[in-house]
């Protein structure tokens, strides 16, 4: 069974750089653009309050947390529609520039001493949490990416999307590790 999922994950990872780049899809992709095909399709296995929707004529926004640049894989993730919404990225460097809305949120690893101050933050936002590394499904945010062997894999927090009303697909669970309780920060 378990080969069976990672075989369904890396045909996935694939399929989706594929859309995003179909000019590079042969070539190996880096580390941040799986991470920026699995974030774009993450929201596709979510079902959303429609209160935490946008208008129609408005975007669907990926706030983006880090020290560091991610605008490389922005542009591609801005190209396409998610909800029939367009998307566009937002980067910031601090927590008191998340008092704007947006549906996605992406806390990178440069931002792991900061992490808990930021899912505090985020509290009871309708917001999908996802973080970069950083054991964020463990505490108190909604999906965090891990590296096992090379790959990268996720763990999903349904307790947390369950309070602020957002429901992961069984679908995405299954091929998610998934985190049933909230445990103290490391």
């Amino acid at each position: 069974m378990a080969i069976i999922v990672k075989s369904v994950v890396l045909v996935i990872v694939i399929w989706t750089l594929q859309v995003l780049n179909p000019n590079t899809a042969s070539a190996l992709p880096d580390e941040y653009q799986v991470k920026a095909a699995i974030l774009y399709n993450l929201v596709k296995f979510v079902k959303w309050p429609p209160q935490s929707l946008p208008a129609k004529d408005r975007p669907f926004i990926f706030c983006i947390i880090s020290r560091e640049s991610l605008s490389a894989w922005s542009a591609e993730i801005e190209r396409y529609t998610v909800l029939g919404h367009r998307t566009v990225i937002k980067q910031v460097r601090t927590v008191e520039e998340l008092d704007q809305p947006f549906q996605v949120l992406f806390i990178h690893r440069s931002m792991q001493a900061e992490s808990q101050n930021i899912i505090e933050y985020m509290r009871n936002r309708l917001v999908l949490t996802v973080g970069d590394e950083i054991n964020l499904a463990r505490r108190g945010g909604i999906v965090n990416f891990i590296k096992v062997e090379d790959a990268i894999r996720i763990e999903v927090n349904v307790v947390t999307a369950n309070q602020i009303g957002l429901n992961i697909s069984s679908e995405l669970l299954k091929l998610a590790s998934v985190v049933k309780a909230v445990t103290p920060q490391d």
